[in-house]
C-alpha cells in the first residue's frame, strides 16, 4: 500500500500483517509519530498453527528529512518465521530516529534486513545501536551519498555493506559478522578506508 504525497506525516497506527507498506514524500520530510507494523502472523486451522513472515517496510523522501519517533515493526512471530526488510530512503536529507525500529527472527527463522540510502550520516553508533537492539541482524546495506562516515559503534550482521560516495570511511569500532556459516563485510570509499588499531 502506498502512500504518497508532497509532505508525509503518519501520527496513527498502520498495520497490514506480512504485507507490504510505502511511505513517499516527494517534495518535503517524511515524519511517522504513530506504528508502522507489517510483523508476521499466527494463524491456527483446526490443530495446526502456521506462521507468516514479516513483511516490507520502505520510507522515502525524494527531497526532505526523515524522522521516525513511533515504531517501524517488521519482526516475526517469536514461535517461527522470518523476519522482514526495512528501507529508508534519504538522498538529500537526514535520518533521524527516537522511536523503535524492530526486526526480531521468529525461533530459527532470519532476522531483520535494512537498508538505508542516507545524504549524510558521519557517526554510525546511534543507528547501530537501535538495529542491534531491534534485532535486524541479518543483513545492513548502507550508502552515503556525501561526507566521511565513522563506524564507531559494533554492528551486528551477517552481511554488511558501507559505501561512501563521496568521502572516506573511518572504522574505529569492531563490525561483527559472525555466525554458523561465516558472514560477509563489505567496505567502499571514494576517498580511504581506515582502520585504527584494534577496530
Amino acid at each position: 500500500v502506498p502512500l504518497v504525497g508532497a509532505i508525509v506525516t503518519v501520527d496513527s497506527n498502520v498495520v497490514r500483517p506480512s504485507g507490504e507498506l510505502t511511505l513517499h514524500a516527494k517534495n518535503g520530510d517524511l515524519s511517522v509519530g504513530g506504528a508502522l507494523d507489517v510483523s508476521g502472523t499466527a494463524q491456527t486451522f483446526f490443530d495446526s498453527t502456521n506462521y507468516t513472515d514479516g513483511g516490507q517496510i520502505s520510507l522515502i523522501a525524494d527531497a526532505g528529512n526523515i524522522t521516525i519517533s513511533g515504531t517501524a515493526t517488521v519482526s516475526a512471530q517469536p514461535a517461527m518465521g522470518n523476519a522482514g526488510s526495512l528501507s529508508i530512503s534519504v538522498p538529500s536529507g537526514a535520518f533521524t530516529n527516537t522511536g523503535a525500529l524492530l526486526g526480531q527472527a521468529g525461533a530459527g527463522g532470519q532476522s531483520g534486513i535494512f537498508y538505508l540510502d542516507v545524504e549524510n550520516l558521519p557517526s554510525e553508533k546511534s543507528l547501530d545501536a537501535t538495529l542491534n537492539t531491534g534485532g535486524f541482524a541479518q543483513a545492513r546495506s548502507i550508502r552515503v551519498r556525501a561526507g566521511d562516515v565513522t563506524i564507531d559503534g559494533a554492528p551486528i550482521a551477517h552481511s554488511y555493506n558501507l559505501s561512501a560516495d563521496q568521502g572516506s570511511i573511518n572504522v574505529i569500532g569492531a563490525i561483527d559478522a559472525s555466525g554458523a556459516t561465516g558472514g560477509t563485510i563489505s567496505l567502499e570509499a571514494s576517498g580511504n578506508v581506515s582502520l585504527v588499531a584494534g577496530s
